[in-house]
């Protein structure tokens, strides 16, 4: 799990891009599991990298939840 690893509010953050680079590094990085618990998914290229992301965490054999 990723522990402490939570990331809420990306309005309140450095801005929406910044957010999901950390997303990306913290699925890039997992090695055990990963819990997403909430998510608007788009079709767009943000949207599609998380969930190249997701399957790469799940083909190294990360547990993945959504």
């Amino acid at each position: 799990m990723l522990k402490g690893k939570l990331l809420h509010r990306p309005e309140e953050t450095d801005g929406a891009k910044k957010t999901f680079e950390t997303v990306l590094q913290l699925i890039n990085s997992a090695k055990e599991s990963i819990k997403i618990h909430m998510y608007v998914w788009r079709s767009d290229e943000i949207g599609n990298s998380i969930g190249e992301a997701l399957f790469r965490a799940a083909e190294r054999g990360v547990e993945i939840n959504i």
